[in-house]
């Protein structure tokens, strides 16, 4: 996540490390093992051990990725239905309950009260987003979700069915930057949920 690593407050999380770590280093043993033609053979078919082990670690990171993006959007999910479900229910209760209230004082106090609730969480609701950084969250997962399919395709195909290394490389990798450049910055939650799950997985 790029524009995560490079922002203080997020620059030490192991979420965003794992997600971005060698980023720099594996574009450029992309460019140079896609445009390798010094050995033996220089076909574009020609599927080397590096280009395998390039594509399982872009996996890898695609997958934390992916992981981060679908927390985010069941997050961010949660948040829009207790903000959306609260306001429709009390929206709907003032309107009913208006028509019985003529001539309470106390009837009336209650509808205004009820109705300024529902107006505090709809600004709420409209303030943070929270329905529009879910749908984005998801948007981006199944991004990460075609590139890790689109890795598997590849591997799981006999080397000489295999498209053209350099560029099959290079399309993922403008694809893979693509995304990254595009997504949103998990909320802190999802990164500390991150952190404590794997961190309990690698000590067990």
């Amino acid at each position: 996540v790029k524009r995560m690593l490079g922002r203080p407050s997020m620059g030490g999380n192991k979420a965003v490390n794992d997600a971005n770590s060698n980023a720099n280093a594996t574009s450029a043993n992309a460019n140079a093992d896609s445009n390798d033609i010094g050995g033996v053979t220089n076909s574009v078919h020609d599927w080397r051990e590096s280009h395998k082990l390039l594509l399982h670690e872009w996996k890898r990171q695609a997958a934390v990725c992916l992981w981060l993006q679908l927390a985010s959007h069941y997050h961010y999910s949660r948040i829009n239905n207790l903000l959306t479900y609260p306001t429709v229910i009390i929206t709907a209760f003032t309107s009913v309950g208006v028509w019985g209230i003529e001539g309470s004082t106390v009837g009336k106090y209650v509808m205004s009260s009820v109705s300024l609730l529902a107006g505090i969480l709809a600004t709420v609701s409209k303030h943070c987003r929270a329905a529009e950084k879910s749908n984005e969250f998801q948007l981006r997962s199944k991004e990460y979700l075609a590139i890790i399919r689109e890795i598997d395709y590849i591997l799981a195909l006999d080397e000489d069915q295999r498209p053209e290394v350099g560029e099959t490389l290079m399309r993922i990798r403008a694809t893979f930057d693509r995304v990254m450049d595009l997504q949103l910055d998990p909320p802190l939650s999802v990164i500390r949920a991150y952190e404590e799950r794997f961190r309990s997985l690698e000590s067990s």
